[in-house]
Protein backbone atom coordinates (compact mmCIF):
# COMPACT_ATOMS: atom_id res chain seq x y z
CA UNK A 1 0.00 0.00 0.00
CA UNK A 2 2.88 2.37 0.74
CA UNK A 3 5.42 1.35 -1.90
CA UNK A 4 6.12 4.98 -2.84
CA UNK A 5 7.02 5.85 0.75
CA UNK A 6 10.22 4.99 2.54
CA UNK A 7 10.02 2.00 4.87
CA UNK A 8 12.91 2.09 7.31
CA UNK A 9 12.25 -0.84 9.64
CA UNK A 10 10.16 -4.00 10.01
CA UNK A 11 9.44 -4.06 13.76
CA UNK A 12 10.44 -2.15 16.91
CA UNK A 13 10.48 0.76 14.50
CA UNK A 14 10.50 3.60 17.03
CA UNK A 15 13.18 2.08 19.25
CA UNK A 16 15.43 1.24 16.28
CA UNK A 17 15.07 4.81 15.03
CA UNK A 18 16.19 6.22 18.38
CA UNK A 19 19.03 3.70 18.74
CA UNK A 20 20.35 4.59 15.28
CA UNK A 21 20.31 8.25 16.24
CA UNK A 22 22.23 7.58 19.46
CA UNK A 23 24.92 5.67 17.55
CA UNK A 24 25.20 8.37 14.88
CA UNK A 25 25.38 11.26 17.33
CA UNK A 26 27.93 9.48 19.50
CA UNK A 27 30.16 9.16 16.42
CA UNK A 28 29.56 12.72 15.28
CA UNK A 29 30.26 14.11 18.76
CA UNK A 30 33.88 13.01 18.39
CA UNK A 31 34.18 14.50 14.90
CA UNK A 32 32.77 17.89 15.87
CA UNK A 33 34.86 18.14 19.02
CA UNK A 34 37.95 18.86 16.92
CA UNK A 35 36.18 21.35 14.68
CA UNK A 36 34.73 23.34 17.57
CA UNK A 37 37.48 23.00 20.19
CA UNK A 38 35.02 21.17 22.41
CA UNK A 39 32.22 23.75 22.17
CA UNK A 40 29.91 21.16 20.60
CA UNK A 41 30.26 18.66 23.45
CA UNK A 42 27.35 19.97 25.53
CA UNK A 43 25.11 19.95 22.45
CA UNK A 44 25.72 16.29 21.69
CA UNK A 45 25.78 15.29 25.36
CA UNK A 46 22.34 16.88 25.85
CA UNK A 47 20.98 15.49 22.60
CA UNK A 48 22.16 11.95 23.29
CA UNK A 49 20.83 12.10 26.87
CA UNK A 50 17.39 13.11 25.58
CA UNK A 51 17.49 10.25 23.07
CA UNK A 52 18.38 7.75 25.79
CA UNK A 53 15.39 9.00 27.80
CA UNK A 54 13.20 8.55 24.71
CA UNK A 55 14.05 4.84 24.52
CA UNK A 56 11.53 4.03 27.28
CA UNK A 57 8.45 5.62 25.65
CA UNK A 58 9.65 4.39 22.25
CA UNK A 59 9.59 0.82 23.56
CA UNK A 60 6.07 1.32 24.92
CA UNK A 61 4.85 2.70 21.60
CA UNK A 62 6.47 -0.21 19.74
CA UNK A 63 4.66 -2.69 21.99
CA UNK A 64 1.36 -0.91 21.32
CA UNK A 65 2.09 -0.90 17.58
CA UNK A 66 2.69 -4.64 17.56
CA UNK A 67 -1.05 -5.34 17.80
CA UNK A 68 -1.55 -3.51 14.51
CA UNK A 69 1.49 -5.12 12.92
CA UNK A 70 0.14 -8.58 13.72
CA UNK A 71 -3.03 -7.64 11.86
CA UNK A 72 -1.18 -6.62 8.71
CA UNK A 73 -0.39 -2.93 9.28
CA UNK A 74 3.32 -2.01 9.35
CA UNK A 75 2.60 0.82 11.77
CA UNK A 76 5.47 3.23 12.63
CA UNK A 77 7.77 1.66 10.05
CA UNK A 78 6.97 4.30 7.42
CA UNK A 79 6.25 7.12 9.84
CA UNK A 80 9.82 7.06 11.17
CA UNK A 81 12.79 7.41 8.83
CA UNK A 82 16.11 5.63 9.21
CA UNK A 83 19.06 7.74 10.34
CA UNK A 84 21.06 5.98 7.63
CA UNK A 85 19.59 8.61 5.31
CA UNK A 86 21.39 11.52 6.98
CA UNK A 87 23.77 13.61 4.85
CA UNK A 88 27.47 12.86 4.86
CA UNK A 89 29.53 14.56 7.55
CA UNK A 90 29.93 18.17 6.49
CA UNK A 91 33.13 20.17 6.46
CA UNK A 92 32.99 23.89 7.44
CA UNK A 93 31.31 26.11 4.85
CA UNK A 94 30.53 29.81 4.57
CA UNK A 95 27.10 30.64 6.03
CA UNK A 96 25.15 33.59 4.64
CA UNK A 97 21.83 32.87 6.39
CA UNK A 98 20.71 35.66 8.72
CA UNK A 99 19.74 34.27 12.11
CA UNK A 100 16.65 35.44 13.98
CA UNK A 101 14.75 33.96 16.88
CA UNK A 102 11.60 31.95 16.14
CA UNK A 103 8.48 31.95 18.29
CA UNK A 104 8.21 28.17 18.62
CA UNK A 105 5.60 28.52 21.40
CA UNK A 106 3.18 30.03 18.87
CA UNK A 107 3.34 26.89 16.76
CA UNK A 108 3.25 24.57 19.77
CA UNK A 109 -0.01 26.11 21.00
CA UNK A 110 -1.63 25.72 17.60
CA UNK A 111 -0.39 22.14 17.27
CA UNK A 112 -1.74 21.24 20.71
CA UNK A 113 -5.18 22.45 19.61
CA UNK A 114 -4.94 20.42 16.40
CA UNK A 115 -4.04 17.30 18.38
CA UNK A 116 -6.94 17.83 20.80
CA UNK A 117 -9.26 18.17 17.81
CA UNK A 118 -7.68 15.14 16.11
CA UNK A 119 -7.26 17.29 13.03
CA UNK A 120 -4.50 15.87 10.82
CA UNK A 121 -4.97 18.54 8.16
CA UNK A 122 -4.42 21.30 10.73
CA UNK A 123 -1.31 19.51 11.97
CA UNK A 124 0.11 19.55 8.47
CA UNK A 125 -0.88 23.16 7.76
CA UNK A 126 0.72 24.45 10.97
CA UNK A 127 3.92 22.51 10.28
CA UNK A 128 4.10 23.91 6.75
CA UNK A 129 3.71 27.43 8.20
CA UNK A 130 6.52 26.75 10.68
CA UNK A 131 8.82 25.27 8.06
CA UNK A 132 8.10 28.19 5.72
CA UNK A 133 9.28 30.59 8.44
CA UNK A 134 12.50 28.59 8.78
CA UNK A 135 13.04 28.33 5.04
CA UNK A 136 15.40 31.31 4.75
CA UNK A 137 17.57 29.93 7.57
CA UNK A 138 18.42 26.47 6.16
CA UNK A 139 21.64 26.11 8.20
CA UNK A 140 19.97 27.15 11.47
CA UNK A 141 17.15 25.67 13.58
CA UNK A 142 17.92 22.14 12.44
CA UNK A 143 16.28 20.47 15.45
CA UNK A 144 13.08 22.51 15.31
CA UNK A 145 12.81 21.88 11.58
CA UNK A 146 13.34 18.17 12.16
CA UNK A 147 10.49 18.02 14.69
CA UNK A 148 8.14 20.00 12.45
CA UNK A 149 8.97 17.71 9.54
CA UNK A 150 8.34 14.66 11.70
CA UNK A 151 5.00 15.99 12.98
CA UNK A 152 4.02 16.76 9.38
CA UNK A 153 4.95 13.19 8.44
CA UNK A 154 2.71 11.78 11.17
CA UNK A 155 -0.07 14.12 10.05
CA UNK A 156 0.43 12.85 6.51
CA UNK A 157 0.09 9.20 7.50
CA UNK A 158 -2.76 9.65 9.99
CA UNK A 159 -5.60 9.59 7.40
CA UNK A 160 -3.83 6.90 5.38
CA UNK A 161 -3.55 4.63 8.42
CA UNK A 162 -7.20 5.25 9.39
CA UNK A 163 -8.29 4.27 5.88
CA UNK A 164 -6.05 1.21 5.98
CA UNK A 165 -7.58 0.17 9.31
CA UNK A 166 -11.06 0.34 7.78
CA UNK A 167 -9.98 -1.92 4.93
CA UNK A 168 -8.40 -4.38 7.38
CA UNK A 169 -11.45 -4.26 9.64
CA UNK A 170 -9.42 -3.26 12.71
CA UNK A 171 -9.32 -0.36 15.14
CA UNK A 172 -7.79 2.88 13.93
CA UNK A 173 -4.25 3.60 15.20
CA UNK A 174 -5.09 7.32 15.33
CA UNK A 175 -4.92 7.58 19.17
CA UNK A 176 -1.49 5.95 19.20
CA UNK A 177 -0.15 8.20 16.44
CA UNK A 178 -1.50 11.32 18.14
CA UNK A 179 0.19 10.29 21.39
CA UNK A 180 3.49 10.19 19.52
CA UNK A 181 2.78 13.67 18.15
CA UNK A 182 2.24 14.79 21.75
CA UNK A 183 5.67 13.39 22.58
CA UNK A 184 7.09 15.48 19.74
CA UNK A 185 5.48 18.59 21.20
CA UNK A 186 7.18 17.97 24.52
CA UNK A 187 10.49 18.10 22.67
CA UNK A 188 10.02 21.51 21.04
CA UNK A 189 11.42 23.56 23.93
CA UNK A 190 14.56 21.42 24.23
CA UNK A 191 15.02 21.45 20.46
CA UNK A 192 14.87 25.24 20.39
CA UNK A 193 17.44 25.37 23.19
CA UNK A 194 19.81 23.13 21.23
CA UNK A 195 19.33 25.27 18.14
CA UNK A 196 20.26 28.41 20.09
CA UNK A 197 23.38 26.66 21.39
CA UNK A 198 24.25 25.61 17.84
CA UNK A 199 23.82 29.09 16.37
CA UNK A 200 27.29 30.55 17.06
CA UNK A 201 28.96 27.32 15.91
CA UNK A 202 26.89 27.24 12.72
CA UNK A 203 27.53 30.94 12.15
CA UNK A 204 31.24 30.12 12.13
CA UNK A 205 30.60 27.72 9.25
CA UNK A 206 30.43 24.39 11.10
CA UNK A 207 27.26 22.56 9.93
CA UNK A 208 26.47 20.98 13.30
CA UNK A 209 23.14 19.08 13.27
CA UNK A 210 22.56 20.17 9.67
CA UNK A 211 24.53 17.07 8.68
CA UNK A 212 22.97 14.82 11.32
CA UNK A 213 19.30 14.89 10.35
CA UNK A 214 17.57 13.35 7.30
CA UNK A 215 15.07 15.19 5.11
CA UNK A 216 11.80 13.69 6.36
CA UNK A 217 9.75 15.10 3.48
CA UNK A 218 11.82 13.65 0.64
CA UNK A 219 9.36 10.86 -0.28
CA UNK A 220 6.10 12.73 0.36
CA UNK A 221 4.22 14.10 -2.62
CA UNK A 222 1.62 16.64 -1.54
CA UNK A 223 0.39 19.99 -2.91
CA UNK A 224 0.66 21.26 0.69
CA UNK A 225 4.45 21.09 0.41
CA UNK A 226 4.73 23.12 -2.80
CA UNK A 227 5.34 26.43 -0.94
CA UNK A 228 8.45 24.84 0.58
CA UNK A 229 9.80 23.63 -2.76
CA UNK A 230 9.13 26.63 -5.01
Amino acid sequence: MYQSYIKSYSTNCFREHVQESIVLNTQRKKLYRGLTEGQSDRIFTTLIASEVLTLAPATVFDLKARRFQRQGMDLLCHELMSMQRVPDFGEPVAVTDRFREVNWKFYKTRLEIAVRNRNAKSLRTICVDAMAELRDMPKYYCMLRHLFESIYRFGFFLPLRSEEAKKLGIDSPEPLLLDIVRLHLLGLEGSNRLDLWCHPIQEAGVPILFSELPDLLQDLESPELLPLKS
